[in-house]
């Protein structure tokens, strides 16, 4: 995430003449033409958005609810948002189409649609437990696993998950229909 910051952060940094611009739209690709455009704060607003979304694992709606949060005067850590929120939330859609924006930007391809599937790719982008203490060999009563549990869980599939309605998970790990 640093080094998308520092890459985005140079290009913004950087002078153009005039007679080069016309000459530089031909070389940059239309997925990094906004960056252009963009002031820093703006930049450093959407990388945030960005960074709550693939390592944190907050939906758009979250991130939407933080920043309403902090307008508000009233700031929300990303543990203390719901698994669902079941209102509407003013900046929803602007933070969907910048977190859109900056991935197109660094991968140069639009973003899917859908939102990662939670069997595929569980805890996708989240990264691997470590305790400046106890290393991996953390009781669960250690802080720093609970924090890191809370994050990671969000993104883990639930029981029911990829099962068809009514079906259920049995122990030895077969599926059967409920009676």
């Amino acid at each position: 995430m640093k080094q998308i910051r520092r890459a985005l952060w140079a290009a913004t940094r950087q002078q153009v003449e005039p007679e080069e611009a016309s000459q530089m739209l031909e070389v940059i690709p239309p997925e990094r033409r906004f960056l252009l455009y963009y002031r820093d704060a703006q930049l450093d607003r959407d990388l945030e958005r960005y960074r709550l979304y693939t390592h944190e694992g907050l939906r758009f709606r979250a991130i939407a609810l933080i920043e309403c949060s902090i307008q508000a005067g009233r700031p929300l850590k990303p543990e203390q948002i719901p698994r669902t929120i079941r209102m509407l939330v003013p900046g929803e859609n602007a933070v969907r189409m910048a977190v859109q924006r900056i991935y197109a930007a660094v991968y140069l391809k639009p973003m899917v649609k859908g939102r990662r599937r939670r069997i595929d790719a569980p805890a996708e982008g989240m990264p691997p437990y470590h305790c400046e203490k106890h290393g991996q060999d953390c009781s669960k009563s250690c802080e720093r696993f609970q924090s890191w549990w809370k994050r990671v869980s969000r993104t883990l599939p639930t029981p029911t998950t990829g099962k068809l309605r009514g079906e259920i998970a049995h122990p030895e790990g077969s599926l059967r229909r409920r009676a």
